[in-house]
């Protein structure tokens, strides 16, 4: 004959919301020795105001930090190079509406000259070719470059 176990809760909701009412005394008791301990709620006023200051008058090059006009410029050069976002967004959808790549961790990134580049991991060999030929069939893109790994061997770039 099967034995039935059951295992009843001993606590009642009265105990439940003491436990709750003397952990809130604790956490508040506290914080009033946290408090005391860095001058009072003055005191952490004035401690917040120095912090938030400091923060305000941080200046970079002040620190030692130069700005780099040469990174600026090339950031400006490729931006301003043909790179054409909304393929890239489309391409994107093209991954997101395909069941077996919607799946997959695929970063996909638009480059100048209608040039996507796909970065990631895939299930097979046949992925890799699958994701290219997905989005060249993207209407604009000109050219697919794939630094797609699979899962467990050596990555491979194809274009």
């Amino acid at each position: 004959m099967p034995t039935h176990l059951e295992r009843r809760d001993s606590s009642s909701t009265g105990s439940q919301i003491a436990s709750a009412v003397a952990g809130g005394v604790a956490g508040f008791a506290v914080g009033l020795l946290l408090a005391q301990t860095f001058g009072g709620l003055s005191g952490l006023r004035a401690r917040f105001r120095r912090v938030v200051d400091e923060v305000a008058a941080f200046d970079p090059a002040a620190e030692g930090a130069e700005e780099d006009e040469a990174s600026d410029e090339i950031v400006d050069e490729w931006e301003s190079d043909g790179v054409d976002e909304a393929l890239g967004e489309r391409v994107l959808e093209a991954f997101r509406n395909d069941p077996t790549l919607a799946e997959r961790a695929i970063d996909i990134e638009a480059a100048p000259g209608a040039t996507i580049e796909l970065f990631g991991e895939v299930d097979g060999p046949h992925e890799v070719e699958y994701a290219a030929t997905l989005a060249g069939g993207v209407p604009g893109v000109e050219h697919v470059i794939a630094h797609l790994g699979v899962k467990g061997q050596q990555r491979r770039t194809r274009a």
